[in-house]
């Protein structure tokens, strides 16, 4: 353990060209960014959320979102509708929550199965042809994952 302490001073005390410094303090601000950024998504060491957060299981949903189920913590959209893991846009039934099939849009004559839909215009009985739901499931957030964090942080450049 003092070897390593050792090394890190000496590598510290070291002459270091401005680019490199400049750099390394970068990546501290952007760490240090990413770490306010993505803390919405868990709760902190005593289990409480921030201020307008709900608490799901062992994450934090975000203000605009709710939590579906603390066994599955999923954080969906205000309106949508839970799906298993997944969310269906507002006004849409989830069918099959194993599978996290979302129904018909409003509008459209449901047709098919529980696990595969289709979705007939309004008023028109059901025929083959008819194309599966489209525009019918939203984003969910669930748990901590590198999905969130990659979307979550803001890209720096090293030029």
């Amino acid at each position: 353990m003092s070897d390593r302490f050792e090394s890190l001073s000496r590598k510290l005390a070291a002459p270091m060209p401005r680019r490199r410094a400049l750099r390394l303090m970068g990546a501290a601000v952007g760490a240090g960014a990413a770490a306010v950024v993505v803390r919405p998504f868990r709760g902190d060491a005593n289990g409480v959320c921030a201020a307008g957060e709900q608490k799901c299981g062992p994450v934090c949903c975000p203000s605009n979102t709710f939590c579906t189920s603390p066994t599955a913590p999923c954080c969906c959209p205000k309106g949508a509708t839970p799906c298993g893991r997944g969310c269906c846009a507002k006004g849409v039934a989830c069918l099959d929550a194993a599978t996290e099939t979302c129904g018909c849009q409003p509008g459209t004559t449901p047709c098919g199965t529980r696990t595969s839909p289709t979705c007939c215009p309004a008023g028109t009985a059901c025929t083959p042809g008819c194309p599966p739901p489209s525009g019918s499931t939203v984003k969910a957030f669930c748990g901590f994952s590198d999905v969130n964090l990659k979307e979550h942080i803001i890209p720096v450049r090293w030029d």
